[in-house]
Order: C-alpha cells, then structure tokens, then sequence
C-alpha cells in the first residue's frame, strides 16, 4: 500500500481532524488526525498477475487530502470464489432476461 499525502490541505483541516479524533476517541489521543467524511474516487483499476491493484484519490470537504495505491494479492481460491459468485449474478441477470420475453 502507497500513501501520498497533501500536507498543505491536511493542515487546512488540522484543527477539524484533532477535534474528530478527541471525539470518537477521547482526549488520550495525542497526534491523531481523524477524517470521518473523507471521501476516496477510484482512479484506476486493474487485475493481473492474480491481483488487484486500484488507486484512489482522497478528499475532506472537497479537498484532496492525499491518494493512495492497494494491491490485493489473489490465491487460486479467492479468484474460484470471485468467478463463483460473478457466474451466480449472471445467471440472475439471464433468469430476469429470459423472463421478460
């Protein structure tokens, strides 16, 4: 996992962040920013290699705040498992099609 962070934006919502952390988590929080209504968009998206990789861009209040890459290594079983459970939503999809006729 890749962080990248936007120290200007984070510190134009510091005071927010500090006071969101005492909040959720009382005042023994010391250095802890929290950015409950952060948001993240999926900029890319990509499977290979029995993985998957995205990056995402991260905002507060319509900021970006910093992005960020996640790679997922995939086993044989977590990719059966995908495929299974992409083949029962297809078959729904058919079963409602073929109904509709």
């Amino acid at each position: 996992m890749y962080f990248n962070l936007n120290i200007e934006n984070i510190e134009k919502h510091r005071q927010e962040a500090i006071e969101a952390a005492v909040s959720a988590y009382g005042a023994d929080v010391e250095g802890e920013l929290l950015f409950p209504n952060a948001e993240s968009e999926i900029q890319d998206f990509r499977i290979s290699d029995n993985r998957i990789t995205f990056n995402a861009k991260v905002t507060h209040r319509g900021d970006e705040i910093g992005s960020c890459e996640i790679d997922i290594p995939l086993d044989m079983d977590d990719i059966a498992q995908l495929i299974s459970e992409y083949v029962k939503k297809a078959n729904k999809i058919k079963t409602l099609l073929e109904a509709s006729k």
